[in-house]
């Protein structure tokens, strides 16, 4: 935009030029008879030319800042634009003089030197030039981006330090930093679309948001810190009754599990009690059913006996196994009970079915 900009400004400056060369032949050829009207030309003339050096240096120094802002990747789109509008107010107050001594001419019966001013005046002006602006529109314009420059640098170090703050409390894991980082991503939208003012008041809000986290962290952690103290204070004064304490509940844990342990080992040997009385009596019944009544075949009678016999004999090994871990619990149980309670179960003894 800036290399269009000057592109436009060296056109414009070669029409003017050339404008101000027939300016000044008109002028010497008509000095005669605009010798009552110089003074104020020229003092009109003198005025511009001061405003004009003014005008031209706040340009020079705004491209700076632009070009400043550009080195630091920041939003030019709005600056650019008023520089824009800054060339456009400083090449259309030389036209407004050229317009004026043209219509003096007029006045002074020179039609034809205002025609050829006219026509040139007519070619800047199809160049792009305005008509009637005026140099202080031009400092007003430069110093509007020089306080876009200034802010922009200011949110940018204002936003830096909020990343330097929001990285130290990453740090803790028990931080919650939802909320900080969902202002501080809005922050950093609204700043790069060049939202100066939106901006500055989301970095308010991130900032304290910011503070509002370390004060809730810093408070979390000093009554961990106070109840940590207090539990260790606790411990210290009263660790003979914490360790009593401990192998009481060790002792009685200790003792429920093996009450458990034994209620447990004794159903399972009533449950395969009952299960070889059951095995006993379809075996007996199978007997009957083959031996005295007939009623199934010799093969059918084969299959059941064999399939009794191995329910039975898996019983039998089973029953063996628990008997012992029971008695191995009653033994456990004694100690804890000083003998006051005896096996009262009966132990499994092998019999033939």
């Amino acid at each position: 935009m800036m290399k269009q900009t000057r592109c436009k400004m060296t056109y414009c400056t070669v029409v003017l030029i050339g404008v101000a060369v027939l300016v000044l032949t008109l002028g010497a050829v008509n000095a005669s008879d605009t010798t009552s009207d110089v003074p104020l030309h020229n003092n009109v003339t003198e005025s511009n030319l001061t405003a004009e050096q003014l005008a031209y240096n706040a340009i020079v120094l705004a491209e700076t800042d632009i070009q400043d802002m550009d080195r630091l990747r920041l939003g030019t789109i709005r600056v650019n634009d008023l520089l824009t509008e800054a060339w456009d107010a400083f090449n259309g107050e030389n036209i407004s003089i050229l317009i004026q001594r043209a219509e003096h001419l007029n006045r002074t019966g020179q039609e034809r030197s205002a025609q050829e001013l006219a026509s040139l005046i007519k070619s800047a002006q199809e160049g792009g030039l305005k008509i009637g602006e005026n140099y202080t529109t031009v400092i007003e314009k430069t110093s509007l981006i020089r306080q876009y420059k200034l802010q922009a640098l200011d949110l940018l170090d204002s936003i830096t330090f909020l990343d330097l703050e929001i990285k130290e409390l990453e740090k803790n894991e028990d931080v919650n930093l939802t909320e900080v980082l969902s202002l501080y991503g809005q922050t950093r939208e609204a700043f790069g679309y060049e939202r100066y003012t939106e901006t500055g008041s989301l970095v308010q809000a991130t900032q304290a948001k910011v503070e509002e986290t370390k004060i809730t962290h810093s408070t979390l952690m000093a009554v961990l810190k106070a109840s940590q103290r207090n539990v260790v204070y606790f411990v210290r004064t009263n660790w003979n009754e914490l360790l009593v304490s401990f192998f009481v509940l060790v002792l009685v844990g200790f003792i429920a599990y093996n009450e458990f342990m034994v209620r447990r080992y004794v159903k399972k040997i009533d449950s395969l009690n009952d299960e070889l009385k059951a095995l006993d009596h379809l075996s007996k019944k199978a007997q009957r059913d083959y031996y005295r009544d007939g009623v199934i075949a010799a093969s059918d009678f084969r299959t059941k006996m064999g399939k009794y016999a191995d329910l039975v004999s898996s019983i039998k090994r089973e029953l063996p196994v628990v008997d012992e871990r029971l008695k191995k619990k009653h033994r456990i149980r004694s100690v804890y009970t000083l003998g006051l309670t005896r096996h009262s179960h009966k132990s499994w003894s092998p019999k033939k079915l």
